[in-house]
């Protein structure tokens, strides 16, 4: 062989093993790539399963019942009382508080463990806006659970 044939194969050799590293380390990176997006998959479906939506909607309802509750206690104005719903909606990410049916559970829950009647809920539920048979259903449900 002559010195220019041993330098073409030695070049066609570098070349070809530094084109196999190009393309093990391009499979390697597509690798982690998939594997960290099936990773971010795997974890927002483990907290939805575990309850991490759930547990958001039931913090929230904690909240609004406990200050329903106080809201009521105290004797509070309908102007405090939408103020209130909507400062703890807000905290909670939550634009429309009336959109939000847990919004009326809690509320009812709330009025109940303060001593409030079915018929002064409804009283309380028509000076918030929230006299319709939906919002009063939801309400009342509320209600009977802290009862």
């Amino acid at each position: 062989m002559t010195r220019t044939s041993t330098t073409m194969i030695a070049l066609i050799a570098t070349a070809t093993l530094l084109q196999g590293c190009m393309i093990s380390r391009s499979i390697s990176e597509s690798v982690t790539a998939v594997s960290g997006s099936v990773s971010d998959s795997l974890k927002s479906s483990s907290d939805t399963i575990t309850g991490g939506d759930a547990r958001a909607e039931q913090e929230y309802r904690d909240d609004v019942r406990v200050a329903t509750r106080t809201l009521v206690d105290t004797g509070a104005s309908d102007d405090q009382f939408l103020r209130e719903l909507g400062r703890i909606a807000e905290l909670h990410g939550i634009s429309h508080w009336e959109a939000e049916p847990g919004s009326l559970v809690a509320l009812g829950a709330g009025a109940c463990e303060a001593g409030l009647s079915e018929p002064g809920l409804d009283s309380l539920l028509a000076r918030l806006g929230q006299a319709g048979e939906i919002e009063r259903s939801l309400a009342h449900e509320g209600c009977r659970s802290a009862l």
